[in-house]
């Protein structure tokens, strides 16, 4: 992103604002449905190439795009469900600043 604060170490990897070693908390889904914590992030996937043996990012996503069980129209459809998502969350995080800095919503 244009504005993004990229971090001290250069070694660092970072992400639309999320680094390298973040943890997730676990979140509510409703229903009695809870994602579990993440600890550490390991956004080493967001790599080019193999790493550690593994598949690149580019290569599972092509995979998935090109699988009779995903295919490109469901695969685009989840990554618009996850970006809605982060959307919501963004402008929800933003309201919760606003707010707590006396601000009205």
């Amino acid at each position: 992103m244009p504005d993004e604060r990229h971090p001290v170490s250069p070694g660092t990897l970072f992400a639309r604002g999320v680094w390298q070693e973040d943890s997730l908390p676990a979140v509510e889904l409703g229903e009695g449905i809870t994602t579990p914590q993440v600890a550490a992030m390991d956004l080493s996937p967001m790599l080019l190439g193999q790493v550690d043996g593994r598949p690149s990012w580019a290569e599972r996503m092509l995979r998935l795009r090109d699988s009779s069980e995903v295919g490109p129209f469901r695969l685009a459809y989840l990554e618009a469900l996850v970006r809605a998502a982060d959307m919501r969350a963004s402008r929800l995080a933003d309201q919760r600043a606003k707010y707590s800095k006396g601000g009205q919503v």
